[in-house]
């Protein structure tokens, strides 16, 4: 690809414009320059900016190493990454604490990558800031002739490397046979494929939308492009952000008629007038220079890309949880594009995640196995459990017995005779195997680990007789 494409950087990267009047035009790929270009607000604030993007230098060691450059294996990794990924600490947060003063001009500017893509930065892990370090040290870069051209040289590369590439086919589904992908349904008939790459909203396959059921997607904004003629045309900037409510981003189009213009708006927020007039009040009149204007709302992205282009909503660090990874659980299909990079604002790296959900039990005996999995993997070594005939009562003790699960775990537990009734931790807590798991982790301590299941001992027998 690098010999078809040539990356030409961006000077500046956006411009900032604020509500009482003032902007800033911040540089990329130098740290001098971006303090020189913000203390034009005001004395001092450059310094405070430094120190704000210079505060993710540790983030960026260790999650390019750990986390953006390899698949996300929690169960291998050390546990302060995990700490640091799974960080309570949200963006709003680190923000707050890092510009205590009266001046929020610099907090709209760090929040903003978030907030346009329609995420709250209180439900963002504060890692995600990265965004800001990436573009001080190493700029922001674009292509000759727009990001459109990318999807032409990929088409003809392929072409090049005898690669049949349909458009306008319509996939329904991926075909799983014997717990691998074999296949991909479309509307003229299933192809056979080894490898399968989703790049769509997980939720339009079968497939893969069970793995994302407790995930939303992230709303878009309102896009207006608009083709400008005329010989007057207003200096436009690549990228310029007008902060307020509405939130109004405007980015230049390199590929236009000539003597034209290409201008996309993007809005965020209470638009309660045309996107264009609400332009003119924030100082970027293009009003009389208006050809061609296209309006999308938010659902006519949504059909149009059948799904949403911002991808997975942030939640809070759960999400890492329940969104896809590159790495989907079905093996031979993998994952990629907004609904797979839980940082779509870092562009230039690719976040694998492990995604720790699994599908719901069809049958009690999966579900007690699962649950049973489920127990270890969230509250570490489990010494023993106990188990009973399925239709006996549950707190008929008589009809309960220890069983061993070492190692005829799995098979006592997927047995369609027997029913898990509780489990004994290694701190000899007693757990009823059908307790909501969030309520008990606040109580237990949670192990990293998976940890052994051995035999019940005499003493777990009788922490169970006696909780009685």
């Amino acid at each position: 690809m690098e010999r078809e494409l040539e990356l030409v950087p961006r000077e500046i990267i956006r411009e900032h414009h604020f509500a009482d009047g003032s902007s800033v035009a911040l540089p990329g790929g130098s740290r001098a320059a971006q303090i020189d270009a913000i203390d034009q607000l005001g004395p001092g604030l450059g310094d405070q900016w430094a120190a704000y993007v210079g505060a993710f230098a540790d983030d960026w060691d260790v999650l390019r190493r750990n986390y953006f450059e390899r698949p996300w294996r929690p169960e291998v990794t050390d546990k302060a990454v995990v700490h640091r990924i799974f960080t309570r600490e949200s963006v709003a947060k680190r923000v707050k604490s890092s510009f205590r003063g009266k001046d929020d001009r610099l907090r709209l500017m760090a929040a903003h990558p978030f907030v346009i893509e329609g995420h709250d930065p209180r439900d963002v892990p504060a890692w995600a800031g990265v965004v800001s370090y990436l573009e001080q040290n190493f700029g922001a870069w674009t292509v000759p002739g727009g990001m459109g051209l990318l999807a032409e040289v990929m088409t003809n590369r392929l072409a090049t490397r005898k690669v049949d590439v349909r458009t306008g086919t319509t996939v329904t589904d991926i075909v799983v046979r014997d717990g691998r992908a074999v296949a991909v349904a479309t509307d003229s008939g299933e192809i056979d494929a080894d490898r399968v790459v989703c790049a769509i909203d997980p939720r339009l396959l079968p497939a893969l939308a069970p793995h994302v059921r407790r995930t939303l997607p992230a709303i878009p904004p309102v896009v207006c492009h608009l083709g400008l003629t005329g010989d007057d045309l207003p200096e436009i900037p690549t990228e310029a952000v007008f902060h307020g409510d509405p939130m109004l981003v405007v980015r230049a189009g390199v590929r236009a008629p000539d003597g034209a213009r290409a201008v996309t708006i993007l809005g965020r927020g209470l638009l309660s007038e045309d996107i264009v007039i609400a332009l003119t009040r924030r100082g970027l009149n293009l009003r009389d220079h208006v050809e061609v204007r296209i309006d999308q709302s938010p659902r006519a992205q949504v059909e149009h890309w059948r799904g949403s282009p911002m991808g997975v909503l942030w939640q809070g660090r759960s999400t890492l949880r329940d969104r896809l990874s590159t790495r989907t659980p079905i093996p031979g299909v993998f994952a990629a594009g907004a609904h797979a990079t839980p940082v779509r604002a870092c562009r230039t790296s690719v976040c694998r995640v492990r995604s720790s959900r699994r599908r719901s039990a069809t049958s009690d005996s999966d579900g007690d196995l699962q649950r049973l999995e489920d127990l270890q993997r969230r509250l570490g070594p489990v010494e023993g459990v106990e188990v009973q005939a399925r239709g006996s009562p549950a707190n008929n003790s008589s009809q309960s017995s220890a069983a061993t699960l070492m190692p005829s775990a799995r098979t006592a537990a997927g047995s369609p005779s027997l029913a898990l009734i509780r489990a004994t931790t290694s701190s000899g807590t007693l757990v009823p195997i059908n307790s909501p798991w969030r309520r008990i982790a606040l109580r237990l301590r949670i192990g990293m680990m998976p940890g052994r299941i051995g035999m019940s001992t005499p003493r777990a027998r009788t922490r169970s007789t006696s909780s009685k």
